[in-house]
């Protein structure tokens, strides 16, 4: 339970040659939330399709009551392929909130994210191209927030669900200082449970890692499966995603 209060914040540090982050002064936070969901998804995959409107009415009930002069929310119109995600990181988005489908090829021990094509269909892309064109592109965002649920999990897939080995660490690596991902499968009520009360502690005091503790909090009072799925991988000395701007003197 220690993960799980806002008292004792939490998070996993990777010794890698990237620079720390620091908090963000620009205001506002500009957020792009983006949401896959192929309509092909059940048949080439046996995923079961996202209800887009209701991840959309999720998101924008978590953003509801916070100031867009201080934390702005947006989304990425269908179809969300790779290029037009790009496109739109180009514009200088401080957050991302990807929901989507993770899939694990147990052959090769590979993570691919389940993007789209030009007409709405899966497109398969790994998790090193994905994490490319998330930190290669201009500006890179502060912060990823992954919710990718019913990710094909399989005995034989075991060693690539080594927290360790996946998407969030490939990202640290890559220079974003702040990673929230999911380890294992995870419902979609806890997926809902953990991005808004984890939206709403950020924007209330900015410190990712207490943020991430308190969603877990309210997973556990709300008696849903998941807890331990959610990682912060994090490269923010302090923990803090943004701070005030200090007015000048007079």
């Amino acid at each position: 339970f220690i993960a799980a209060s806002a008292q004792t914040p939490f998070s996993r540090y990777l010794p890698v040659q990237a620079s720390w982050g620091h908090p963000l002064l620009e205001r506002p936070i500009r957020v792009l939330a983006a949401i896959a969901n192929p309509r092909d998804v059940s048949q080439r995959y046996r995923l079961t399709p996202l209800d887009v409107e209701r991840e959309r009415f999720v998101l924008a009930s978590a953003f509801a009551g916070i100031d867009p002069q201080h934390i702005r929310l947006s989304f990425l119109k269908p179809p969300v392929t790779l290029e037009r995600l790009a496109q739109a990181l180009q514009k200088g988005y401080h957050w991302l909130h990807f929901v989507g489908h993770g899939w694990v090829n147990a052959r090769q021990a590979q993570l691919s994210i389940i993007l789209e094509n030009d007409q709405g269909e899966s497109r398969a892309v790994t998790a090193h191209l994905f994490s490319s064109i998330l930190t290669h592109h201009g500006a890179q965002p502060q912060l990823v927030f992954l919710s990718m649920c019913h990710s094909a999990v399989t005995q034989a897939s075991r060693p690539a669900q080594d927290p360790s080995l996946g998407l969030g660490p490939q990202l640290i690596r890559a220079g974003i200082p702040a990673v929230v991902a999911m380890r294992d499968q995870v419902s979609i009520r806890t997926t809902h449970v953990l991005a808004r009360t984890f939206y709403e502690a950020a924007a209330s005091h900015g410190i990712a890692d207490r943020a991430l503790n308190q969603a877990r909090e309210a997973v556990l009072a709300a008696e849903l499966p998941g807890i331990t799925s959610p990682i912060l991988f994090m490269r923010l000395s302090s923990g803090q995603l943004w701070q005030r701007r200090r007015e000048p003197k007079r």
